[in-house]
């Protein structure tokens, strides 16, 4: 797995000494290089957005500068971004519940009571 996008849970097991808030602070600097990379924007056509520099983008295979669209175009451009972003964190946000949630029913398995196996006597009539 990319080392950018790591749940809590895969970054607590590779650094046990680190706290909760440390293993946040760490997934959201991932999150931020995720940001700064190139991101792909899913719609009814696939769109490639770069955004290592936030004056040059690419959409359709096309390299476009930002200072050249209007401001409805530059409006829209950081909304695609923002919610590539959004969507990167809700993903990751679902990797850590269902890694939390697994982690958990793992543990009250190991919690149930045993019980014990009884054979059933038949019932006299």
């Amino acid at each position: 797995m990319d080392k950018y996008k790591k749940s809590i849970g895969e970054l607590a097991k590779e650094n046990p000494t680190k706290t909760y808030k440390e293993l946040e602070q760490m997934r959201e600097m991932a999150i931020t290089t995720i940001n700064n990379r190139t991101t792909k924007i899913y719609g009814s056509n696939q769109r490639q957005i770069s955004k290592g520099d936030w004056m040059n983008f690419k959409i359709d295979n096309k390299d476009y500068d930002s200072e050249k669209l209007s401001d409805k175009g530059k409006l829209y451009l950081e909304k695609l971004q923002n919610l590539q972003t959004k969507l990167q964190q809700i993903t990751l946000e679902i990797l850590d519940i269902n890694f939390l949630k697994k982690h958990y029913s793992e543990l009250l398995e190991k919690e149930l009571p045993k019980e014990e196996v009884k054979t059933k006597s038949p019932k006299p009539d």
